[in-house]
């Protein structure tokens, strides 16, 4: 699976495609068009299978967009956006400050292909971002893992 800077950059330089293609998809990703729906979940159909969505998860993660758009993770904690510190084995959150004006958080999905729960799948959406990305939250990123 890619890592949150390598999702960006796809997001980046993608050209989305309507849907998912047909056929195998053996360790791939693909970059789909979303159409937005209030009150409506979002739908990636695949011709792979049934995928066992009942055991499936989702995510919210948070980063800070620096001034070389580089990211870093923060936590969101009482409204505020934090920093996770780990001190003798005990996690806090420090707030940050100032407050990161410019964010962007990440919706991820992730299931197991219900015959064979070695592959998975992984959708990412943007569904927070500043006005110059916000472009990205029209798209998907659908990445498959395994054979």
């Amino acid at each position: 699976m890619m890592s949150t800077m390598e999702k960006v950059k796809e997001f980046s330089n993608a050209a989305p495609v309507d849907r998912i293609p047909l056929g195998m998809k053996d360790n791939v990703y693909v970059v789909v068009k979303m159409e937005r729906k209030e009150g409506q979940k979002d739908v990636f159909p695949d011709d792979t299978g049934v995928w066992d969505s009942t055991k499936g998860t989702t995510a919210n993660h948070a980063y800070s967009i620096r001034e070389n758009n580089q990211l870093s993770s923060v936590f969101i904690r009482n409204g505020m956006m934090c920093y996770k510190k780990v001190v003798c084995g005990r996690t806090t959150y420090e707030k940050c400050i100032p407050q990161p004006e410019r964010y962007i958080i990440f919706h991820r999905y992730y299931c197991k292909l219900k015959g064979d729960h070695e592959y998975k799948k992984r959708i990412t959406t943007i569904k927070t971002a500043p006005k110059d990305l916000s472009h990205f939250q029209n798209m998907a990123l659908v990445e498959y893992c395994g054979t």
